[in-house]
């Protein structure tokens, strides 16, 4: 069994931080907020408030529990194990913040 479980409930945590954060300030926050941008850093995504502080957490906290699962599954990279599941395990966090 997985030895760093504490690992992937803190990855998890950050990954839905800003869904928590988000519901502090809900009444705050517009209808619509910026999603994506450019590479020439125009604001070129947007989605409604509930889309982007519930959805999109939990569509990434999926594939954060996918890419973990797949990492385990993987039996042919015992030897690479510890550095692969380190990319694993904080890779869609940094991306989420």
């Amino acid at each position: 069994m997985f030895k760093g479980k504490w690992k992937l409930w803190v990855s998890s945590l950050i990954i839905v931080l800003p869904s928590l954060i988000g519901l502090l300030f809900y009444d705050a926050l517009p209808a619509v907020l910026t999603t994506h941008w450019g590479a020439d850093g125009a604001a070129d995504g947007f989605s409604g408030k509930d889309f982007t502080l519930f959805v999109l957490p939990l569509v990434l906290l999926a594939f954060h529990w996918l890419c973990i699962w797949i990492t385990f599954r993987d039996k042919s990279n015992k030897d690479q194990m510890d550095r692969v599941l380190g990319i694993a395990l904080w890779i869609v966090p940094f991306i989420s913040i």
